[in-house]
């Protein structure tokens, strides 16, 4: 296979691609889709909606807790931290129960 160039060949092959009907009706499009604006939610009352997330692994000393557990409340904007030796889904869903319940 040989390869093709002309002087102003990119400035063509545009202008002939923007001539072309086929082209443009079934060409990729080359934008991504917006996403939906965000629209923030009222609280009616505090722990009616948490945010959880989970911080680590840090790099800790021996015997050290190296996770951290975090809980916002969205009314409020109150954080807790809880310092965890392991992220154990029984551990995550008991100390959520000890500040939201």
């Amino acid at each position: 296979m040989q390869l093709y160039f002309w002087p102003r060949m990119r400035k063509d092959v545009r202008k002939y691609v923007r001539g072309c009907l086929h082209c443009q009706q079934y060409k990729p499009p080359n934008k991504r889709p917006r996403a939906a604006p965000y629209q923030p939610q009222s609280m009616a009352y505090p722990w009616e909606t948490i945010c959880v997330d989970l911080m680590g692994p840090k790099p800790t000393a021996y015997g050290q807790k190296k996770w951290i557990l975090v809980i916002i409340d969205q009314c409020t904007k109150y954080v807790e931290l809880f310092p965890l030796a392991t992220a154990s889904s029984a551990i995550i869903v008991q100390k959520i129960n000890e500040v939201a319940c």
